[in-house]
């Protein structure tokens, strides 16, 4: 998984495959850099840490 760009939290953004194709848009409940920070962790207490309570 990658993060391209910066954008914050309620920024309309594109998902897109491997091969570039889009997949996906909508609403970021995230900015880029706690997306950056979130990306890899696999329990939810982590995540909660790095993005306080928006969980």
């Amino acid at each position: 998984m990658a993060v391209e760009g910066d954008f914050e939290r309620g920024t309309v953004v594109t998902v897109k495959s491997v091969q570039g194709r889009e997949i996906a848009r909508g609403m970021v409940n995230y900015s880029s850099e706690e997306t950056r920070q979130i990306a890899g962790k696999k329990k939810f207490t982590d995540r909660r840490d790095i993005a306080g309570q928006r969980l």
